[in-house]
């Protein structure tokens, strides 16, 4: 049996890329630019959430709870999840506020859609593209850039990688440390907590000799 010449060769490690986002101000100015409503609200939507493109075009009224102010996203006969996956994502004021709106005039059983039907993705992507020109913003972005932009938001306000990995339905916190970059302010908060200092350490050196 012939063996793999190549098979105790270590693999090259892949340099660790920063996934790319929107700021807080890039994402606001982007929504505001967007004049067609059904995209608008598609990109307020996946900011608010992180729901991924097919998760968000699949969405059925039965998974929304409006009681528990919860999505439910799951797999159904005409979407399967991400490695068939369950998983809860709680909504904020500004995404139970939007789809109180919509249960108003619902016009199809899909939350999002476009004149009553499924959106399609040409549609979609070619809008995207049209309004990050007009707002002047990086064009290589894609809609799954909102998905890392509701990451990295939640990041630099403090909520913690374990918490942001159970948002977006990270089956690994390998996955979501990609982020980790962005907590350097909760890093030096959690540093700063520490009170030992060479000061404390002279104190308890001169009490010892005056006891002496």
């Amino acid at each position: 049996m012939r063996q793999n010449p190549f098979a105790h060769v270590k693999m090259c490690r892949v340099p660790e890329s920063k996934p790319k986002y929107l700021t807080r101000t890039q994402a606001a100015h982007f929504i505001s630019v967007i004049n067609e409503e059904w995209l608008r609200d598609l990109v307020f939507f996946a900011i608010n959430t992180g729901l991924r493109r097919a998760e968000i075009t699949h969405l059925t009224w039965s998974k929304v709870d409006f009681e528990n102010r919860i999505l439910i996203i799951q797999s159904d006969p005409n979407f399967k999840t991400k490695a068939g996956k369950s998983r809860i994502v709680p909504m904020n004021d500004q995404v139970f506020n939007l789809l109180s709106r919509y249960r108003e005039n619902k016009r199809s059983e899909l939350v999002f859609n476009f004149e009553g039907e499924k959106i399609r993705e040409d549609r979609l992507t070619k809008g995207f593209k049209r309004f990050l020109k007009i707002a002047e913003l990086d064009e290589s972005l894609t809609f799954h850039h909102l998905r890392h932009t509701f990451a990295s938001l939640l990041v630099q306000d403090g909520v913690s990688i374990y918490e942001v990995q159970k948002l977006l339905g990270h089956s690994s916190i390998t996955v979501t440390e990609i982020y980790a970059h962005l907590q350097s302010n909760t890093l030096h908060e959690a540093v700063g907590r520490i009170s030992v200092n060479i000061d404390d350490s002279k104190k308890t050196n001169l009490k010892l000799l005056q006891i002496n």
